[in-house]
């Protein structure tokens, strides 16, 4: 898998976990689906907290606190997932591990289908699992004017 996907779909994992368990302080919900999506996406959380501890990865460890404490922001996320991503490039063994537990949460019932990555320093946008829709690609400065230089569309199969 291309780190730059992982790294989005961990980030998306983890910050669904604060988002479930921020819901579950508020009320009691009920059903094995979600606890069992829970308990396998919280095996990724943990498996993250152990991985980018203070002590080890200070800048992922700041990254994981600040997503617990802004789960909804996608500026927080997507910074998780850059760390992600750059740990998952220089590391196989860390690849592979979060590889694994990502396939599990998806396996479990965690929905990370509709995962969307914009990579703002090198013009990369990334979508994962779009089928039937629309994607326009835009750069900064573009004016929307259809085709201009910079902008493409492409309609996912």
């Amino acid at each position: 898998m291309d780190p730059l996907l992982l790294g989005t779909m961990a980030a998306s994992l983890v910050a669904s976990f604060f988002a479930k368990m921020a819901e579950k302080a508020g009320e009691e919900t009920g059903g094995r689906a979600v606890d069992a999506a829970t308990g396998a996406v919280g095996k990724v959380v943990e498996w993250m907290k152990d991985r980018f501890a203070p002590d080890k990865e200070p800048q992922g460890a700041a990254a994981l606190v600040k997503v617990e404490e802004g789960y909804d922001s996608a500026k927080l996320q997507n910074a998780l997932a850059e760390v992600i991503a750059k740990k998952a490039q220089h590391d196989p063994s860390f690849k592979a591990e979060l590889e694994n537990l990502v396939n599990q949460a998806r396996e479990s019932g965690a929905d990370i289908s509709g995962v969307r990555q914009n990579a703002i320093g090198d013009d990369n946008v990334q979508n994962a699992n779009i089928h039937g829709s629309t994607i326009t690609i835009a750069r900064a400065g573009d004016r929307g004017e259809p085709h201009s230089p910079g902008r493409h569309s492409a309609t996912g199969n």
